[in-house]
């Protein structure tokens, strides 16, 4: 398998000095340009863009082509594989020099700590998660309602319980009359058929509500005994997704807490390394521009090195970012975010964010395309810290 590829030196450039990592090719053909592609990746490093390149690189030279690249720990490669892959001779970073520049910054700076595809996967794999988490707390809602209304359900039959046991009371005064007055007739009219004719559908009648109160208080009791036993169980199952709401509560804290580390270490791995000496570069040149003809910009990290190497025409992306000092300027609302909007047309493949902060200076980031969803997790949570 064919793992290098050596150019003449005047060919290519491996520039580390900014950001990102870029290579960069002139003078070769545009199937050298795919077939370099695959070279990069047969030796365990990671494309992250490619395209045409627009300005010139940190040793004053303009190239055709650039890939911006980091190994598999998303870290800058070492000066000595790419030399490896593409020198013709053994070189080392500290002696390669081409054009007036020469590079004198120390290679394996880190640009990112985990690659921006994995934790897009990551990113993914807790979404689906707290889909499903949030499904189950749904349904435990549906079920608490519906238990609550056998709670109110079982209230009213008690209020219809009182109202039976109170017409049982009624029903014994009665009888208790009834009997008194079985008592009076006995002694008023003794051993006569007509008294004992009254006597006898007294004690008929007597025994018949007596019966009826009978049978209504075993079947109210069996009833009551019947429902209170379905409301234990229901408690019991009231209580059993009590336990699993937590549960799922506390794995939806975890999940969200799984988001917020994902996102923070996805905005430290775009913090610029700091440099012992200014660069003497185009780069920084421009770098240096922007912030003395737009000091109200604060540029998130990486986006003044996408707006040199890899966009085409920045100029109408820099005339809005101009127009942010004067409000004149249109964009769509970030879903998700309070303050952040975004506008869509950066050479298609690009996306400019902005807001505005407490201080009046405006947070500008350029992000791809591809990594949508994981930029829009960073600007959330870099909201958040400023609140």
């Amino acid at each position: 398998m064919i793992t290098n590829f050596p150019l003449d030196n005047s060919k290519w450039f491996y520039d580390n000095t900014g950001y990102y990592s870029y290579l960069l090719f002139r003078d070769i053909t545009e199937n050298e340009y795919k077939d370099i592609e695959q070279i990069i990746k047969k030796n365990g490093l990671k494309v992250l863009h490619a395209g045409f390149s627009y300005r010139p690189a940190s040793n004053g030279i303009l190239y055709k082509w650039f890939y911006r690249i980091s190994d598999e720990k998303g870290e800058h490669p070492s000066q000595e594989k790419i030399d490896n892959i593409f020198s013709t001779s053994k070189i080392t970073k500290e002696t390669k020099t081409q054009g007036k520049f020469k590079t004198n910054i120390k290679p394996n700076i880190p640009i990112i700590k985990q690659k921006e595809d994995l934790l897009e996967e990551k990113l993914s794999s807790i979404e689906i998660e707290l889909q499903k988490i949030t499904v189950a707390l749904d349904e435990n809602k549906r079920l608490n309602e519906r238990l609550e209304h056998s709670r109110k359900q079982y209230d009213e039959l008690y209020k219809i319980y009182e109202k039976v046991q109170l017409d049982l009371k009624i029903k014994r005064k009665k009888i208790r009359k009834l009997e008194e007055q079985l008592l009076e007739i006995q002694k008023a009219v003794p051993g006569t058929e007509r008294s004992s004719e009254i006597i006898e559908k007294l004690r008929v009648e007597n025994s018949r509500l007596n019966q009826e109160y009978e049978n209504k208080s075993d079947e109210l009791n069996k009833y009551i005994k019947t429902f209170d036993s379905e409301l234990k169980d229901k408690q019991k199952e009231i209580d059993n997704l009590l336990m699993e709401n937590t549960k799922l509560q506390t794995q939806l804290n975890s999940l969200n807490l799984k988001i917020e580390q994902l996102v923070k270490q996805y905005s430290e791995a775009h913090i610029t390394p700091e440099k012992n000496v200014r660069g003497k570069n185009p780069n920084d040149l421009f770098r240096d521009m922007l912030r003395v003809f737009l000091p109200q910009i604060d540029f998130m990290p990486g986006t003044i090195d996408t707006l040199w190497s890899e966009i085409k025409d920045p100029i109408e992306v820099l005339q809005d970012i101009r127009a942010l000092s004067t409000g004149n300027i249109k964009g769509k609302r970030v879903e998700g975010t309070h303050k952040w909007f975004e506008r869509k047309d950066i050479d298609y493949d690009y996306r400019f964010y902005y807001r505005q902060c407490k201080d009046g200076m405006w947070k500008v980031f350029i992000g791809q395309k591809k990594t949508q969803k994981l930029d829009v997790e960073r600007l959330k949570q870099e909201e958040k810290i400023e609140n």
